[in-house]
């Protein structure tokens, strides 16, 4: 009997691919402002993923070889499902040998399973350009939100300039002082001046993820809000991802084919011949990688809750240092106008609210992402490092399957 030609399909080059060419870019050069949520920006990158739309035809070309394989054997055994070939008329009176029978009973299944890796992986893929459009969303609006304490912090600077600009005409301060007034200011304009650069890269990014012209006008809708944390079950968490997470579930049917292997083999070797030794230590190393999988997913989704709750507790923290700084500086300012402060201690008041209420909006934001890597570890999950760069998946072509079984 002709059999079925396994042939080994490298998934990296399409996981890569699509991260590496989020989207094709549809929209013009000089094209009116778009403006987008976060739920509509992420739809829009996934409807546009060249990556995602080439997945969509490997498995339908694979399906196509599946009913392909299927309606033969099908025919050859008359059943009408293949879980009944075992037990057809036409299986029972052919020649039995273990290569043969796993043509039969073996690689149809090792084929359709290729098909739910790819559709799986095509999963894992989306939740991955979904994960990168997210952080590269969430990333600019940080970036406004800096800029706006900043801001803030510019006016503060500028006032105290002024209050020391008179000071000086009267004679109640130094130059040196004046000096330091203005230095405070250029000092935060500086950092304006950085941070509009972040910002411009940070949106040049974004528009990347969503395969929009570089040059094209983009407008955020969505408004950034610290998550709630508090009702999250780690539990649950790593129950869900142990029942979700791709690792596992390929781990999973790789295991169910080992054993049904294994079954064969015991059929017709001996305990004492290499093809025995060699059908047990593959279900053995399945049964170990299923085991692997399962820690590896439960550490992966306890490490993001540990991250989650490192961040949400840090944030009380720091609104209360914030508040602390806000006060000290409203003291130095009160001391200098009344000229029993230097400008000196008022720069210092306002440099330690910046740096605080910086530190609250890089934390708020990375409990947010913190979050939303969690919500990811819990479900399907994206592609591993090493799935990128060794993962494979069997396609499976038949030929014709032209010749039954005989006695």
């Amino acid at each position: 009997m002709r059999g079925l030609k396994v042939v080994s399909l490298t998934m990296s080059v399409i996981m890569v691919g699509a991260l590496l060419v989020p989207a094709s870019g549809l929209a013009e050069e000089g094209s009116d402002t778009k403006s987008f949520t976060l739920e509509e920006a992420i739809d829009y990158a996934l409807q546009n993923n060249d990556s995602l739309k080439n997945m969509d035809l490997q498995i339908e070309i694979m399906q196509n070889q599946y009913d392909q394989v299927e309606y033969r054997l099908k025919r050859q055994f008359d059943v009408k499902d293949l879980n009944d070939i075992p037990d057809s008329k036409a299986y029972k009176m052919g020649v039995s040998t273990y290569d043969a029978d796993r043509q039969v009973l073996i690689a149809p299944k090792e084929l359709k399973n290729g098909i739910d890796t790819l559709e799986n992986t095509k999963k894992q893929l989306e939740e991955a350009i979904k994960l990168s459009v997210e952080q590269a969303y969430y990333k600019v609006l940080e970036d406004e939100q800096n800029l706006d304490v900043l801001n803030t912090s510019l006016e503060l600077a500028q006032k105290a300039q002024s209050i020391a600009k008179v000071q000086f005409d009267k004679g109640m301060i130094t130059e040196d002082q004046l000096l330091q007034a203005e230095i405070g200011v250029s000092g935060v304009n500086m950092q304006i001046d950085q941070a509009k650069a972040t910002l411009e890269k940070d949106m040049l990014n974004l528009k990347r993820q969503l395969g929009l012209p570089l040059k094209s006008e983009l407008k955020l809708e969505t408004v950034f809000k610290v998550p709630d944390i508090s009702g999250i079950d780690v539990e649950e968490g790593v129950e869900s991802a142990l029942k979700n997470r791709m690792e596992i579930l390929e781990a999973k049917k790789d295991l169910d084919i080992k054993q049904q292997d294994f079954e064969l083999i015991k059929k017709y070797y001996s305990d004492i011949t290499f093809q025995y030794k060699s059908g047990l230590l593959n279900l053995n190393t399945s049964q170990e990688k299923l085991k692997s999988a399962e820690q590896d997913v439960e550490l992966d989704v306890r490490s993001k809750y540990l991250d989650m709750k490192s961040a949400s507790s840090a944030l009380p923290v720091l609104q209360m240092n914030v508040e602390k700084a806000q006060e000290s500086l409203r003291l130095a300012q009160l001391r200098f106008e009344n000229g029993l402060g230097t400008i000196v201690d008022v720069l210092n008041a306002q440099n330690t609210l910046l740096q605080n209420q910086l530190d609250l909006v890089k934390t708020q934001h990375g409990l947010n992402l913190a979050k939303i890597n969690y919500e990811v570890a819990t479900g399907i999950g994206i592609p591993s490092q090493s799935q990128t760069s060794s993962s494979q998946v069997n396609e499976t072509a038949s030929n014709s399957l032209t010749a039954s079984q005989t006695q």
